[in-house]
Parts: C-alpha cells; structure tokens; sequence
C-alpha cells in the first residue's frame, strides 16, 4: 500500500518482505527517510492524519499509529489500544476524517479512534457496524466517508458516521460480474463515486441515486488465469483479449 502527506513531502509504503517493512520517502529529492519493521502478519494499509505528521497502519490483528519526527527520519510507534470495545481481527483499510481515524474491520464494523483532550488518540472510541461482510475500502469526501464492502454495497456517511445514501453494485444496469467491492473514491465535488470491483472493472456511480453514469463498466479486464489472445480492431479503439478461463473481453 502507499500513501502521501497531505502538507508534507513524504510518502508512505508498506512492504511484501517477511516484515511487512514501512519506508517513508521524500518524494521531491527521492530519498529514503526512514525504514522499520512493522509486523510478521500481513498488513494491508495506512494513511496520514491530516497534517502528515502522523500515519495509521492496519493488517491482520494489527493497527498502530507512527509519529513522524525530524521530517520523517525517525519514526515513533503507538499499539492502538482496542480494550474490550472491539475485537482483535483483520483490519482491511484505514483513513481519517479530520482528527479521528477510522479502520474497516473484517467483520464489517468501522472501529474509530477520536481525539482526547485535543490530541490525537490511539484509543478505541466508537464501533459501529456499516457492512453485511467486511469493509474493503473507504475514503473521506466533501460530505464526510464512503466505504465498500464485500458485500457489494456502496454506502455514503456523515462526518458524525450517520448514514447518509447507500447503494447495491447488484442493482446496476448491466451489473457486476462479482459485486465484491475493492476501491472507491469519490469526485471532489462529492457527485460521483468511482468503484473498483474484485473482477477489475470500473464504474462511475451517481451519488444521488446510484446510477451507472455510464452505459457500462468505464474498465473491464480480465482477473484470473492467464492472458492468452490480443486482437486490435483495424480502425476503431477497440481490442478483444482471451485468457485462460475461457473469457473473452
């Protein structure tokens, strides 16, 4: 996974190696920062509190927070402290709302992490259940948060985590050929929803009804097997791909 600051020059990534390392780079001069082990179990993403001094990592029964100090070159871990107001289990995805940081569970709870006395928390403060399956992805937008689940549904919150709109991938014209939901992201004037499924396809949803705001998927591309075939078509921008499951696209 990576990362980036919102108002410094740093950018954060995890690693695939055996201690899922995180590495903080000076994306202007191109220079490493800083490296540390994070942890043995797989992680599976992080993101920066909203003046990049502080990061959130999340992965298998494992969510901590890193100062970043001296510009990046040292790096300071907290454990988030779960208690008994949550359960100790697969973390999918993490982002802020302002102060407060929030993680997707794989159980389908947000679990978030709001400021004490002004400061930022690594306590557990509130649980709320958003999903039918676990939460895949989440992003903050100019209303407040957007999560995707596994359960194919789409749903839009306050910045208080009240539910605002929520919409079922199943129920688009020509809907998905797996619903399960990967990313989402949404437009900085908070219309559109830009969805990613398991299956590699891309669509844009309207985030007043729902709707595809397109007659189909914007990408579809094949997700399993082996690429195959490649034919270009001799004048117009098109392309047809075979793969090893038989599918053509």
């Amino acid at each position: 996974g990576a990362a980036r600051a919102a108002l410094e020059r740093a950018v954060a990534r995890l690693g695939a190696d055996d201690d899922h390392s995180l590495a903080i780079y000076d994306w202007k001069d191109q220079v490493l920062l800083a490296k540390t082990a994070v942890c043995k179990r797989k992680m599976l993403g992080l993101a920066f509190g909203p003046l990049g001094e502080r990061l959130m990592t999340v992965g298998v029964k494992s969510v901590g927070f890193w100062d970043l100090c001296e510009g990046g070159r040292q790096l300071r871990y907290e454990k988030a402290l779960i208690s008994t107001k949550g359960r100790l289990q697969a973390f999918m995805c993490c982002t802020w709302i302002h102060d407060t940081a929030i993680a997707g569970t794989a159980d389908g709870h947000l679990y978030t992490f709001e400021p004490v006395d002004g400061r930022l928390s690594r306590e557990l403060t509130i649980t709320k259940k958003a999903h039918d399956d676990m939460i895949t992805s989440m992003c903050p937008y100019v209303g407040g948060l957007c999560t995707g689940g596994k359960d194919g549904m789409v749903k839009l919150w306050d910045f208080e985590l009240s539910p605002i709109q929520e919409f079922d991938v199943r129920n688009l014209q020509r809907p998905s050929i797996s619903p399960r939901i990967r990313s989402v992201d949404v437009s900085p004037d908070g219309a559109k929803i830009l969805v990613g499924t398991q299956v590699s396809e891309i669509y844009e949803m309207n985030t007043v009804d729902g709707s595809n705001m397109n007659k189909d998927a914007l990408v579809q591309a094949h997700f399993k097997g082996q690429l195959w075939g490649l034919a270009v078509h001799p004048k117009d921008r098109k392309s047809t791909r075979l793969n090893s499951s038989h599918l053509c696209n």
